[in-house]
């Protein structure tokens, strides 16, 4: 299964309907190639020394992709060679409408928030959903124990609007 982990959470070219060319695979990670650097997707992966790293979020993805499109992954399975693009007609061997069905794969894999995402170097870390509501606490603690008001605003220089001179030294 490793080997098909792999093509799926990289990115995986396929023919699809009236045999355009796209991309269904995950894309969690990129790995190096010439002087460019690895990528990874935020929340979803990250690269150490001892290897890559995946998130519940990115298991629980591929596993909903694995349960809405099983004819990808076993197209994946029978494929002979990863560098020609995966056909339609492999991922979808006894639908009577294959366009229709490659659409509606391309139309899922785009609604998806991995899909949706940048690639970021590799080293990037980035906050769990929990963490983010811990510091929101955190900081909502903070601002309740001390509030500051500001007066005259209005005397402020806004460097933005060329009308306005600078207040004078003081």
């Amino acid at each position: 299964e490793a080997k098909v982990t792999r093509q799926i959470i990289g990115t995986l070219m396929a023919r699809c309907a009236d045999y355009v060319r796209e991309d269904l695979g995950m894309n969690l990670m990129v790995e190096a190639r010439g002087d460019k650097g690895a990528l990874c997707l935020p929340c979803y992966s990250i690269k150490h020394a001892q290897g890559w790293f995946f998130s519940d979020l990115a298991v629980t993805a591929l596993k909903d992709y694995q349960e809405k499109f099983p004819g990808v992954f076993e197209a994946l399975r029978a494929r002979q060679d990863e560098k020609k693009d995966l056909e339609q007609r492999h991922i979808f061997p006894t639908s009577t409408n294959k366009d229709y069905a490659s659409r509606q794969l391309l139309k899922y894999c785009n609604a998806c928030e991995w899909k949706k995402l940048r690639l970021a170097p590799a080293e990037y870390m980035a906050m769990t959903v929990d963490s983010v509501s811990k510091v929101a606490e955190m900081v909502q603690k903070i601002s309740d124990l001390q509030q500051i008001t500001v007066t005259g605003s209005s005397s402020f220089f806004q460097a933005e609007d060329p009308s306005i001179k600078p207040p004078p030294e003081s």
